[in-house]
């Protein structure tokens, strides 16, 4: 399994996971991950306005030459009243499920903390639906920690 860094020539790749991405976690809460109709486009513009940052990543995974698998994080600021006032974190991700538990998730996370800890960012956090027990046991074993718990109420104007 082998990790790097995305480039353009990865999206055509890297849609069709976010896809399965999005339907999981909608499956997990469907308002709170229902995606936008124009998601791909949106996702494209918004990995292209983070690229300026050379501390906001694509990484994807390669399984004999293909791809399978991506994280995508950027840096976010906290609010100055924290010792930790900036922190990336793990916006979007995705390994397919047949490379799933043979090394894909955490080669892309291990790849993430170095290109993170290289720029001098000094936290990582991630997010995950509250029922996704999978992501959070690869997380745990990566070093995760859970940080805090986030809770939604829908509001109809």
């Amino acid at each position: 399994m082998n990790a790097r860094i995305a480039n353009e020539g990865d999206f055509p790749a890297v849609f069709p996971m976010l896809r399965q991405s999005r339907l999981r976690q909608q499956q997990l809460d469907p308002t709170l991950y229902q995606p936008h109709p124009d998601a791909e486009r949106r996702f494209l513009r918004c990995v292209g306005e983070v690229g300026g940052d050379p501390r906001s990543i694509l990484v994807v995974a390669e399984e004999q030459g293909r791809i399978v698998g991506f994280v995508y994080a950027v840096v976010e600021r906290d609010l100055p009243i924290y010792l930790c006032e900036e922190f990336a974190v793990i916006r979007e991700w995705w390994v397919e499920p047949s490379s799933r538990r043979r090394g894909a998730g955490r080669a892309l996370i291990d790849l993430v903390v170095a290109e993170m800890v290289a720029v001098g960012v000094c936290q990582l956090r991630v997010r995950t639906a509250a029922g996704d027990a999978d992501a959070r046991s690869l997380l745990g074993r990566c070093g995760f920690r859970e940080g805090t718990f986030e809770m939604v109420k829908e509001l109809r104007p």
